[in-house]
């Protein structure tokens, strides 16, 4: 298939752009990892990929990764700094996570392509070494972090708050430059590798979207900055930025006459994958409990993977699976959440609501477990937006009561809107042969 390069660009930007502004609303590695299968799902619709599902997991798998990385005290360094060299080392430290982020996210994506074959244990093994070799790369960059006494000699976040974050770009970038010598070396995989160089250079969205969003926090009128969330406005941009790139990147890629095809040779046994998804259950339960063990598995890089691929590479319906339930499960835990931290709900009441939403999706995904690719976009987008749309609902209780309901939204009507019209757009897209 013929790319028509404008609309594979402005295409992929949009994707990732609403894939981050999801990512912003659920947070975390899931929240990252639900904008990762959207995209991969608008990727594999342009490119018409014989796989497209599993496209879309291992965008999942890929993407999810960064959203374990420490962030927002990062982005207040930024805006704290009392000196051009502390402002540039904290700009410098958003490059480094956005270059490492969307470069792990593009080398998966470019696994998922199939200009190689990669088997279900081999995928698995590679998985598990990012996650152990990860934690020795966090262990030799990221400790000793006993603040104040002890900090990392390279820290990015703000040392000066209250709680330091703990930061975990080198567990990521030791996992991911693990998996680029094995895809370069072992598999001579150069869609991979190609689409990882240019995800590395879409990372620089995030620089860009922290610039729009000092801009806006500085120089627009208190009067309308009020309305707008500059958080998701960062958000939206660097996403925009990182899809626009990876567009360019696979339609280069392919018009240089790299051949696609089916990108796993072997498949896991439905029986293990089903055990896998068991297993995970408790553990995202006590992530969302809090329950220490649990939390902290799955809030490393590379943490959620470890249980996603195994899921998404079962032998009948691995990639559904994923798609329409684990991140349904997500999604909906994190937009219930505001209800009963609101005390609209009790918190039984709230389960009760995120477990009839997990239902719903995993009953439709398993209907629609041969529909085509179109459905499949449909369901997730339209899922995922109307399901931000009822966590954005709750006003902020720090507002005062006698601000209007639009007003005490704290920003978040805007994007609700603008998530609703890139909804529509993408819908209106997949109508279109």
């Amino acid at each position: 298939m013929e790319l028509a390069p404008f609309e594979t660009i402005v295409l992929c930007a949009v994707g990732l752009s609403v894939g981050w502004l999801l990512w912003g609303i659920v947070d975390g590695p899931r929240g990252a990892g639900i904008g990762g299968a959207l995209f991969g799902l608008v990727l594999a619709r342009l490119v018409d990929h014989p796989s497209p599902l599993l496209l879309a997991a291992f965008g999942a798998i890929g993407f999810s990764t960064g959203g374990a990385l420490a962030y927002l005290q990062n982005l207040r360094r930024v805006d704290r700094s009392p000196t051009a060299a502390d402002f540039g080392w904290g700009m410098f430290g958003l490059t480094l996570k956005g270059v490492l982020w969307v470069g792990n996210g593009g080398l998966w994506l470019g696994i998922g392509s199939g200009f190689r074959a990669y088997s279900a244990g081999e995928l698995i093994a590679l998985i598990a070494a990012q996650f152990l070799l990860g934690l020795l790369g966090g262990r030799l960059l990221n400790r000793p972090h006993r603040p104040p006494e002890e900090m990392p000699r390279l820290y990015f976040s703000d040392s000066q708050d209250e709680i330091p974050e703990r930061e975990h770009w080198g567990a990521l970038g030791v996992g991911y430059l693990l998996l680029l010598v094995y895809v370069v070396a072992v598999k001579r995989d150069w869609f991979a590798l190609g689409l990882s160089v240019f995800g590395a250079a879409g990372g620089l969205g995030f620089p860009v979207g922290k610039s729009l969003q000092s801009w806006g926090a500085l120089l627009v009128p208190t009067s309308l900055r009020e309305w707008l969330d500059w958080d998701q406005i960062m958000r939206g941009s660097f996403g925009a930025v990182a899809g626009a790139v990876l567009g360019a990147g696979w339609w280069f890629l392919e018009a240089s006459g790299l051949r696609l095809g089916v990108p796993v040779s072997s498949w896991m046994p439905m029986r293990l994958s089903v055990a896998v998804l068991l297993l995970y259950v408790p553990f995202f339960a006590g992530s969302v409990l809090y329950i220490p063990p649990a939390r902290w598995l799955l809030s490393q890089p590379f943490g959620e993977g470890l249980f996603w691929l195994p899921i998404a590479l079962a032998e009948r319906g691995g990639p559904q699976m994923l798609l329409g339930g684990v991140l349904a499960a997500g999604s909906a835990v994190a937009n219930v959440r505001p209800y009963f931290c609101a005390e609209v709900l009790t918190f039984s009441q709230g389960m009760l609501a995120a477990l009839t939403l997990i239902g719903l999706s995993a009953f439709l995904g398993y209907r629609w477990e041969t529909a085509p690719l179109e459905t499949w976009l449909r369901f997730f987008l339209w899922y995922q937006v109307a399901l931000s749309w009822l966590g954005k609902a709750i006003p902020d209780k720090e507002l005062p009561a006698q601000l209007s309901y639009w007003r005490r939204l704290n920003g978040s009507a805007p994007v609700a809107v603008a998530l609703l019209f890139f909804a529509l757009a993408l819908t209106a897209w997949t109508g279109v042969r």
